[in-house]
């Protein structure tokens, strides 16, 4: 089967639900990710202005997502979050 960019993102939304936890900002971020084709994440980088951190904590709350396995190579996904209070 092949990669599902919307199962990517709903796997990704499942901790997001979590990321206020990490943070004392609220608001919008960007995290690149890269899925290998077992459904776990190998990579997340968080962009400005989470950083130090915040960033290590919101990067190590979505590696714990998890999608299908797909056919293929690792895939990069650009994953936008809003942290909430």
């Amino acid at each position: 089967k092949g990669f599902s960019p919307k199962a990517a993102r709903t796997a990704l939304d499942t901790p997001n639900s979590i990321l206020a936890a990490c943070s004392g900002m609220t608001g919008p971020g960007m995290a690149h990710v890269t899925f290998a084709n077992d459904g776990s994440l190998t990579q997340v980088t968080i962009d400005k202005p989470y950083i130090g951190a915040e960033a290590d904590c919101i990067a190590a709350k979505l590696k714990r997502a998890r999608m299908p396995p797909f056919e293929g190579a690792s895939r990069p996904v650009d994953y936008t979050f809003t942290i909430a209070r």
